[in-house]
């Protein structure tokens, strides 16, 4: 159930956001390739739109400053606009290495990691997977700069993990969410299948996540798994990684065991 309030301070967030952004788009043209930065620099010193976004719930475990990034980039999709974000990769020596052993590379994230994941790989020419139910995977993809007939997008069921192998031995890298809902509706639950699957497959297991910086820059941190032969474990230190942050800690997870 909608709660009314939340309902009516997503309203105002957004509605700030659009008016900015067309008399922005009025003013400097829809293909200025400044105008996410532009919004950026004058939407993160509003006090009264910072103080209503960090109001609202977010299930996936965004942080104010990734709320904003969200909420400009979704906004900008929804006017139209291209716009690929500003990504700063901290560890490109493990894109590389995923690129040159792709037939047995693995990349875990958390959701929405896979759009930033798919545009980094883009730009080396390299095509992604997912395994996914979502119904709007396209506009989060598109988000990021990607169309999403540049993603293999693998549907769950029971038969995804044959479907993701054969992928990978076509020269696809995957990029998987493990997060999944709690019982509250929250993306707190890490499920360590896709850990036990690249055990058993002897793959190369990458972790990813993002932090957004102050300029609105997606700063991309990479890690190479050195595997504990254990799922859970693996899927542990996967939680730790991602509770581990430049700034303050604001996720919190559980592996499901």
């Amino acid at each position: 159930m909608i709660d009314p309030q939340e309902a009516k301070a997503n309203y105002k967030c957004k509605q700030r956001v659009t008016s900015l952004l067309m008399e922005m788009i009025g003013q400097e043209g829809v293909k200025n390739p400044h105008l996410f930065t532009n919004a950026w620099t004058e939407l993160v010193t509003d006090a009264e739109l910072m103080r209503t976004l960090s109001g609202l719930k977010s299930d996936i475990q965004l942080n104010l400053k990734e709320r904003l990034h969200f909420l400009i980039m979704r906004t900008m999709y929804d006017l139209g606009v291209d716009c690929v974000p500003k990504i700063t990769v901290h560890g490109d020596e493990h894109f590389q290495s995923a690129i040159q052993a792709k037939k047995s590379s693995l990349f875990l994230t958390i959701h929405d990691g896979f759009a930033f994941l798919s545009a980094i790989f883009l730009h080396y020419g390299q095509r992604t997977s997912i395994i996914t139910s979502a119904p709007k995977i396209g506009d989060t993809l598109w988000r990021t700069g990607v169309r999403p007939d540049q993603v293999e997008l693998i549907t769950k069921d029971f038969r995804s993990l044959g479907r993701l192998k054969t992928s990978m031995d076509r020269g696809v890298i995957p990029c998987n969410c493990v997060d999944y809902e709690n019982e509250n509706g929250v993306y707190e639950w890490i499920n360590p299948a896709l850990f036990d699957f690249a055990i058993k497959k002897k793959l190369s297991l990458f972790f990813q996540k993002r932090e957004i910086g102050d300029d609105g820059v997606a700063n991309i941190y990479t890690a190479a798994l050195n595997s504990t032969s254990d799922p859970i474990e693996d899927a542990q230190l996967f939680a730790n990684f991602q509770m581990s942050t430049t700034y303050s800690p604001y996720r919190k997870y559980t592996v499901k065991q």
